[in-house]
């Protein structure tokens, strides 16, 4: 994991030690958040701003939704992809969150 995502999830695990269990709804949509940008690189074979030969498309910004959880309602930024045939984002076992959001889907709005 790069120094980027580190800090990221050293971002949420501050977040839950600071506001404890009652933060719990924010802290779940931030990893939702990360997990959902780690598996958008993995599954376009490329970070941001990277050039890689493997490349199977490009970001194409996110999609706010909202999922309804255990712990209350949670506000998510699906991300979304473009510029690949086949198989659509979303195959890993977050993507299932994506797609349970409505989002992640090849061409999706």
């Amino acid at each position: 994991m790069n120094r980027r995502k580190d800090t990221a999830v050293e971002a949420v695990l501050e977040q839950l030690i600071e506001h404890g269990p009652d933060e719990i709804a924010s802290v779940f949509a931030r990893a939702f958040d990360l997990a959902m940008q780690i598996e958008r690189e993995r599954f376009l074979g490329a970070g941001f701003y990277e050039r890689t030969p493997d490349r199977r498309g490009y970001a194409n910004g996110y999609k706010p939704k909202r999922i309804d959880t255990p712990a209350g309602t949670v506000s998510v930024q699906v991300p979304k992809t473009a510029g690949h045939d086949g198989e659509p984002f979303g195959q890993l076992p977050v993507g299932q969150v994506a797609r349970a959001a409505g989002g992640g889907a090849a061409g999706a709005d």
